[in-house]
């Protein structure tokens, strides 16, 4: 009886391990956003102080201020992973960040 009751407890709780898994329309559910290697998440930011245009917020850190940011990636609050250089001895107008040049830029 008691191996019973063991058995039974197992399944209980192997079937309720496997519901709790998130599965929208019998997809695998996957972290809300994939750590990509080596990039870091950043939002482009339109900024409308004098000097400044396109900046990038690093996520939970500061902005910085990209040199070669492609035309199709100029949209505010657009979320990207991105790459980058920082350019020792730069300095620019806006006064934002950090210079930096982009190495790679994907979306998120």
């Amino acid at each position: 009886m008691q191996s019973k009751l063991k058995q039974i407890v197992l399944i209980l709780l192997v079937v309720l391990s496997a519901s709790c898994s998130k599965k929208v329309a019998g997809l695998k559910a996957f972290p809300e956003e994939e750590i990509k290697e080596g990039y870091t998440k950043a939002t482009v930011v339109y900024s409308t102080v004098d000097g400044c245009n396109w900046l990038l917020q690093i996520e939970n850190e500061k902005k910085v201020e990209p040199i070669n940011l492609k035309e199709e990636f100029k949209k505010d609050k657009l979320k990207v992973w991105i790459k980058y250089v920082i350019k020792k001895g730069a300095v620019g107008i806006c006064m934002a960040g950090e210079i930096v040049t982009l190495t790679e830029i994907e979306l998120r």
